[in-house]
């Protein structure tokens, strides 16, 4: 009877020993150990992740001060959805192409001969981020992936609509998670740095500036109409702020750009917490060149600086378009994205007065 309950006691210690190790998420104030497995079963990486402290802020309006446009974040317009990946022998692009499911994205390559070679194996995969000739992004329902030479490398483990690439690494934030992980450009050494959250969060969108996570989220607890909340995650101290104003958008010299679900354009101070209404334009598409914002209404682009807020292309300029969908700048050049219903677009290069340089797509 004696060695019965012996072992019984053995038992028990291993029973709480395993699920203390394969517990995830604890309260507030407690330490956080997550463990990620390979498609083996092994553990991969574990880290200890600290719960943080929330602080709710209070955004200030203000009339828009001087733009004083820099350069824009690096990092940031590497890790934005692109239209067009300019590389040492040509250009891959985005086309719409319809089949019995409907229109979707389609990767292409033109060596700049106008002739257009269609990427194998890119079905819902959307690229971000070209090194070394090599397209990161991600596929649907997969993860992170990297395209090479015809070949499509979905990394285990990475399930996710939101990435970020910096020197250090690839981040991005799991489904269903309110974790930020890092991991190598080969995909290995999956780490998890934040807890943005001490329950599940749905992360719409991040970037990391200044030692900061800037973050979109829904609270899933909350009931009724989900509404997108804006946040920082403070990376050193681990502690987040929480406003009741601003979104993620694409960071130039310290301000926040974006628009909102009304289609309004402001920018977000990320050091005094102010807020700016930029134009009363309803804007569908925006970018920096030079000391210009580049942006397109529906039916005409404009550039703006604190001297002048000039119209510079029309679309019916553009084939048979009706509407813009995107401004990409890159390298002192400007490329602009229009279409019409569900299969046609033109992807074009134009200069800072809106004359078309080239003509790079146009679906017939």
């Amino acid at each position: 009877m004696k060695n019965i309950k012996i072992m019984l006691v053995l038992f028990l210690l291993i029973l709480i020993s395993a699920c203390a190790k394969n517990q995830k998420f604890l309260s507030s104030g407690e330490s956080v150990e997550l463990n990620i497995t390979s498609e083996s079963g092994s553990v991969m990486e574990s880290s200890n992740v600290s719960a943080t402290k929330v602080t709710n802020i209070k955004t200030t309006m203000r009339p828009l001060s001087e733009l004083n446009l820099g350069e824009p974040d690096e990092w940031n317009f590497n890790s934005r959805t692109k239209e067009i990946f300019l590389c040492e022998n040509g250009y891959y692009y985005y086309f719409e192409k319809g089949d019995v499911d409907g229109p979707h994205r389609v990767l292409a390559f033109d060596s700049g001969d106008g002739n257009r070679i269609e990427q194998v194996a890119t079905d819902n995969f959307t690229g971000v981020f070209l090194h070394d000739n090599d397209i990161y992004g991600y596929q649907e329902d997969s993860g992170v992936c990297k395209y090479e030479n015809g070949v499509l490398t979905v990394f285990p483990n990475t399930q996710t609509y939101n990435i970020y690439f910096s020197e250090s690494g690839i981040y991005f934030s799991g489904i269903d998670e309110s974790v930020i992980y890092r991991m190598d450009y080969t995909g290995e050494n999956i780490t998890p740095i934040a807890k943005l959250n001490k329950h599940q969060i749905e992360i719409c969108d991040f970037a990391i500036y200044k030692g900061k996570i800037w973050y979109d989220y829904i609270d899933r607890e909350i009931s009724g109409m989900p509404q997108k909340n804006f946040a920082t995650y403070d990376l050193e101290t681990k502690e987040v702020l929480e406003f009741d104003n601003g979104r993620v958008g694409l960071i130039n010299n310290s301000y926040m750009y974006y628009t909102d679900d009304d289609s309004k354009f402001y920018r977000f101070n990320c050091e005094t917490y102010c807020v700016e209404k930029i134009c009363d334009a309803t804007v569908e598409a925006f970018d920096f060149s030079g000391g210009f914002i580049l942006y397109a209404t529906e039916d005409a682009v404009y550039k703006l600086n604190e001297k002048e807020n000039k119209k510079i292309l029309s679309v019916n300029q553009l084939g048979k378009s009706d509407y813009f969908l995107a401004i990409q700048c890159q390298n002192d050049r400007i490329f602009i994205l229009s279409g019409s219903g569900a299969f046609y677009t033109y992807l074009a290069e134009i200069d800072i007065n809106g004359k078309i340089i080239k003509k790079i797509h146009e679906d017939l």
